[in-house]
């Protein structure tokens, strides 16, 4: 899995890819504005091949509306790495696969 932490006075943005999942996800990290104990305030790519392509990836974080995503700091050169870790990444296993199914019949 790859993941990229961005700053954003002090707040987060963490965008990757997750090779079981076979999904580009993010994550905007805002503990002074969470309930949740990790401070996610809002995210995506959770499920199997939600997020396809790093354009797609930007298009989930223009369409948040519970609060506003900082999608302009995944610039040009975090895309071509976001798609550099999706090509270097290893074959699921069928472990992954599996639980992959698990995880979408919830």
């Amino acid at each position: 899995m790859s993941r990229h932490v961005l700053d954003t006075d002090g707040s987060e943005l963490v965008v990757g890819y997750d090779p079981p999942l076979l999904t580009f996800f993010w994550q905007y990290i805002d503990p002074s504005h969470s309930s949740d104990p990790y401070g996610v305030v809002a995210e995506g790519g959770q499920r199997e091949g939600e997020i396809e392509t790093t354009e797609a990836l930007i298009e989930s974080m223009k369409r948040e509306t519970k609060v506003y995503v900082p999608w302009g700091m995944v610039d040009e050169d975090i895309q071509k790495q976001l798609e550099k870790d999706r090509c270097n990444s290893k074959h699921r296993t069928p472990l992954q696969i599996q639980l992959a199914s698990i995880w979408d019949d919830e």
